[in-house]
């Protein structure tokens, strides 16, 4: 099934931004391959490489993914900006928590949450966590796995 919003967006900015698949790939470590795929609409980009790529093409990130946004909020760095997202986000209940429906509760908190930020002063820090463990249906092997590929990356970039 093809994701023609997020494909078309996505073709969209790299036409605005005047820039070819491949200086995208090569600006946000995504492959080649990946962002034809993105662009082809056959494969939904992930979260963090929504975020990536609105990045380097200076677009908002609701916007990229299909959601309404202020078209002219679309175009520039300031709209990447993480709060004004999440309070949109939150507002149009458009997210999902570690994967799963928000509760009734989880709506409430988060919508307190965002009321209390922009009804107090904009030097609060708004933080999202996760309360689940992610890796608990992995096997001991992939667990094991990972710790071994921490240890080679912190051994990599040890400070001597």
């Amino acid at each position: 099934m093809k994701n023609n919003t997020t494909a078309n967006r996505l073709k969209e900015a790299l036409s605005l931004r005047n820039m070819k698949s491949s200086e995208l790939s090569s600006q946000t470590g995504i492959g080649k391959s990946s962002i034809s795929q993105y662009i082809s609409g056959f494969v939904v980009p992930k979260q963090d490489r929504i975020y990536a790529m609105a990045k380097v093409l200076q677009v908002n990130e609701s916007w990229l993914m299909g959601y309404d946004v202020d078209r002219e909020r679309t175009t520039t760095m300031e709209s990447t900006s993480s709060v004004p997202n999440l309070v949109e986000i939150i507002r149009n209940d458009s997210y999902t928590l570690a994967g799963r429906t928000p509760t009734p509760a989880d709506r409430t908190y988060l919508s307190n949450m965002v009321d209390s930020y922009i009804d107090e002063s904009s030097d609060q820090t708004i933080a999202a966590h996760r309360t689940d463990k992610p890796s608990a249906d992995l096997p001991e092997e992939a667990l094991q796995s990972i710790e071994e590929f921490k240890n080679f990356v912190r051994a990599k970039y040890k400070k001597d």
